[in-house]
């Protein structure tokens, strides 16, 4: 039958399903990882993966047949390429599931180093960015993140993710506001990142630049934190764990960049601290000083300040901060040592010969003596000790370093070896302030700082029985051997009124800054924490006993006296006479101010505004305040700080050092993940490690940490023969 128009031939039609019309294209993995029902349970989906790549990640067993058949590369690179297969926003479940077994093979630091060879941690990155990424994606790659950030295999590779990690983390953060689980994580995220990024300390040649610090996008993640404690975002309640997170963050970047915090609309910035110095927790509280001291301090290795979370944080895996400052001076003496020995001894024997001209008339032996005189017995007057009597001594407001250098030689000439150091270590002091007023670069005061530190060392070595330069080891530095020194120097039988108070000066400050940093910075479970509360109940008792041996209008009397303030406040003292206290730092504020004291002036300007704003936010952010003081954790950090003050004895660096070999891991995820055993030194895990082949009792990833380990004190306690 002839067709008509309009007539056509009628075809069977099959109808696909929406699941089979949206499995086109789709790899065996990724149709298999789609019948996972939603809520998406992550782990079934990593298991799914596993079992088409033929890998097992999920135990300590599977971790340690891993890395005994040597297949950790071939396994990363498996996954590897399994991700650049499904790279497709339909394949996401894929690249879910991927995210967890990155994240479970970044627990063994051999494999992490894998990683990181085979850039999967890009992966995670990608996966992360807020403009690009999938929804369903964001809480697996923020728990990955923060993993790898925990377990990195070194901290150079900590600092560079966490220089990737914080934009990202800050953008999705600022956008993100659907699920408070995964709001937590984010501000965890956030935390572990800015946290990290003080290691650049450890290596100078990666030290943030002006466009890494822009990247950051620091402004926008103290504005969003900000908005999420005043509660001003929906769905994101106040609790103790994003309290704890959120002003851990906002100290970190005042500490990094202070105008992120000082940008704020409306003074926010400085009413977030001046409030946490309200809260009802002693950390929150010593996080609103510290914050307010990083705001009003120009953050410079090797500046004299007071409470640096730079140099105070104890990091894993890294010597302690004087045997950084060895290697690190080594390391910069290694390629230049002969050029600059010959440059020294060329330079001296000119002088020597042809005196500079405009120092002819410079008596700089008479200099040098005047010098030794202020450093060892003080000011005439309570009024010279506001600055220093640079004209007095020098003849000049600006001195020089050919002036210095002239002081030292005149005085080795007339073979006063003695004083010759003393000028040597006092120059160098006087050169890192004048360098900070004329804006010096900072890495030419990271190296006076570090020759200045080292030559404090060696003086002590050459005049173990003078006091002076156990004063000069303790000036300006933070840790118990410090105290130490200062207790072996007022022994000294050359020990003189002035160099006794000033010692006692310094150890109460010294006490200040462990208190305020390990507080603010470790752990609630770590012993370090503990110290923290030791010290600070300690300070009354350190700082009346160095007012007793200072000059009662002298500048350093008048930070004693912010100290005794800042310490009342941190502590809550019942007892205390606020309207004194308020008396008190005004009082002490207007004559550091009024003699130009440069005696910790962020001190004075941190104590300045908690006097000036306390009771005005104490109204205005009382809603803030009230919801701290309903948490129950507050209690539980009550019963911590009692704990801490029963121990009879205050543990010293080297205690604190080895007890980092027993803590415990804090994982964020308690989801079980498997728990490997950790490198005796460097507390990195591995099912990789290897016993000390005498001992048997520790365990490490290689040579270099059991190099360091038997330096810093397992030697003492074991059997086998020097490494």
């Amino acid at each position: 039958m002839p067709q008509t128009k309009g007539s056509h031939t009628q075809l069977p039609v099959k109808h696909r399903s929406p699941r089979v019309a949206h499995a086109i294209g789709m790899s065996d993995i990724a149709i298999e990882c789609e019948t996972v029902n939603t809520p998406i349970r992550w782990h079934a989906v990593r298991d799914i993966v596993c079992r088409h790549l033929r890998i097992a990640v999920s135990t300590s067993r599977d971790i340690k047949r891993i890395i005994k058949s040597g297949q950790g590369a071939a396994i990363v690179d498996k996954v590897a390429t399994c991700a650049r297969e499904h790279q497709s926003p339909r394949n996401y479940r894929v690249i879910g599931g991927i995210l967890l077994i990155i994240r479970e093979l970044s627990l063994d630091t051999i494999l992490a180093a894998e990683i990181y060879t085979q850039n999967l941690d890009d992966v995670v990155l990608r996966h992360l960015d807020p403009d690009t990424a999938v929804q369903d994606l964001v809480s697996p790659a923020v728990q990955t993140l923060v993993q790898l950030l925990e377990t990195s295999p070194s901290e150079d590779i900590a600092q560079r993710l966490a220089v990737k990690g914080t934009g990202l983390a800050v953008r999705v953060l600022s956008k993100h506001n659907e699920d408070p689980e995964t709001d937590f994580l984010l501000v965890a995220l956030v935390q572990s990142c800015v946290s990290r990024l003080c290691s650049q300390r450890c290596f100078p040649k990666h030290t943030l630049t002006a466009k890494e610090i822009r990247s950051l996008e620091l402004f926008r993640a103290a504005r969003t934190l900000v908005d999420l404690m005043e509660n001003r975002v929906m769905g994101r309640p106040l609790d103790w764990d994003v309290l704890r997170l959120t002003t851990d963050c906002l100290t970190w970047i005042a500490f990094y960049q202070r105008e992120a915090i000082l940008q704020l609309p409306c003074f926010t910035g400085i009413r977030m601290f001046v409030t946490f110095m309200l809260s009802p927790s002693l950390v929150t509280r010593c996080r609103g000083l510290l914050g307010l001291l990083n705001v009003h301090c120009v953050n410079y290795e090797g500046e004299i300040r007071l409470c640096d979370p730079h140099l105070c944080m104890r990091m894993r895996g890294l010597p302690p901060i004087e045997t950084h400052i060895q290697n690190t001076c080594d390391a910069y003496m290694k390629d230049h040592k002969e050029a600059l020995q010959r440059r020294v001894e060329q330079e001296r024997e000119e002088r020597l010969t042809n005196p500079e001209p405009e120092l002819s008339a410079f008596d700089a032996y008479g200099a040098g003596l005047r010098m030794v005189e202020y450093e060892l017995n003080g000011p005439e007057t309570e009024a010279n000790s506001f600055a220093y009597p640079t004209e007095k001594i020098f003849g000049t407001s600006s001195p020089t370093t050919d002036m210095f250098t002239a002081m030292e030689r005149a005085l080795r000439l007339k073979q006063k070896e003695y004083e010759a150091d003393v000028v040597r270590l006092a120059t160098m002091v006087l050169s890192i302030r004048q360098s900070k007023s004329n804006g010096a670069k900072s890495e030419q005061i990271r190296r006076v700082y570090f020759s200045e530190r080292l030559a404090a060392a060696n003086g002590v070595k050459k005049w173990p029985n003078s006091c002076y330069f156990y004063y000069a080891l303790i000036r300006y530095r933070y840790g118990s051997r410090h105290l130490e020194s200062g207790l072996r120097g007022v022994q000294c039988t050359d020990c003189t009124p002035y160099l006794a108070g000033q010692i006692r000066y310094q150890m109460a400050l010294n006490k200040f800054t462990m208190a305020v940093t390990h507080l603010s910075i470790y752990d609630h479970r770590s012993e370090w924490w503990e110290t923290g509360v030791q010290y600070l109940v300690q300070l009354p008792a350190s700082i009346s006993e160095a007012s007793k041996q200072i000059r009662a209008s002298s500048a350093e009397a008048k930070v004693l006296q912010l100290l005794a303030a800042a310490t009342a406040l941190l502590t809550q003292n019942q007892k205390a006479d606020f309207g004194k206290l308020d008396a008190s730092i005004v009082e002490a504020v207007e004559v550091l101010t009024a003699k130009k004291s440069e005696e910790f002036e962020e001190l004075r300007a941190a104590m300045s505004e908690v006097e000036r704003y306390r009771k005005i936010f104490a109204r205005t952010s009382a809603p803030l305040i009230d919801a701290m003081k309903t948490m129950p954790e507050i209690a539980t950090e009550r019963q911590r700080i009692a704990q801490a003050l029963k121990r009879e004895e205050v543990l010293k660096d080297a205690e604190l050092e080895k007890s980092m070999a027993d803590d415990a891991e804090y994982y964020l995820f308690d989801d079980g993940q498997p728990i490997l055993p950790q490198c005796s030194w460097c507390h990195r895990s591995s099912m990789g490690l290897k016993k000390c082949s005498r001992c048997e009792k520790v365990k490490y990833c290689g040579p270099k940490c059991q190099q360091k380990h038997w330096s810093n004190g397992h030697k003492l306690e074991c059997i086998s023969p020097e490494i």
